[in-house]
């Protein structure tokens, strides 16, 4: 028995450095697992607080309207040849921007209006539109201008823009989009004579 002693004595060292290789090695796993886990919480509640959720949370979106070509060819032929050249400062460029503002009106959107004086005093004015998307910390630009240089009714230049914002801003009104959108059209684009031009500001 004497004999066997250092022998037992061994094998019980063994069994005790075994089980506590075991024990650390399952305590090492379940820490790497808990670890694993909160790391994919963290990733999990970082996507839910870098995800930028809609405004109007709630509201049902319907999908994006085809574009109309003939619309559009409405649109400007009622500019060309409704109203025809829009000159700044004149009755015509007017005329342009109460059927321009009426028309996103009658979309849906609220028309804002930036009046302003030229040189000589004429009046002319900008129109802004906007719909917010998902977020306001983007915002994208579509526009065009409302008037033309004299003696030309401005089919390209620039009443083919103005219908292209129009026809973008009823294809996308109460659909789901991720950024600011607005609509600009402009007054008084078109520099025409070195009298008219002189220290013009746009606004």
């Amino acid at each position: 028995m004497n004999r066997n002693k250092p022998l037992i004595v061994l094998i019980i060292a063994i069994c005790l450095l075994s089980g506590a290789a075991a024990g650390l090695l399952v305590q090492y796993a379940l820490r790497t697992e808990k670890k694993d886990k909160t790391s994919k919480q963290q990733v999990t509640q970082t996507y839910k607080r870098t995800t930028i959720q809609p405004k109007d949370a709630g509201v049902t979106y319907k999908q994006p309207t085809p574009c109309d070509p003939q619309r559009m060819q409405g649109l400007m032929d009622y500019l060309c040849n409704k109203i025809g050249p829009r000159v700044e400062g004149q009755p015509e460029e007017r005329a342009a921007a109460d059927y321009l503002a009426s028309e996103l009106e009658r979309i849906g959107y609220e028309v804002e209006r930036q009046p302003f004086s030229l040189p000589d005093g004429r009046p002319s004015e900008n129109l802004i539109a906007y719909d917010p998307g998902e977020s306001d910390q983007y915002v994208f630009i579509t526009s065009g201008h409302i008037d033309s240089r004299p003696s030309s009714p401005g089919a390209n230049d620039n009443a083919s823009g103005c219908a292209a914002t129009l026809e973008l801003a009823k294809t996308i009104k109460g659909t789901k989009y991720f950024p600011e959108i607005k609509f600009i059209l402009f007054g008084a684009e078109e520099d025409y004579g070195p009298n008219r031009t002189i220290g013009r500001a746009h606004v």
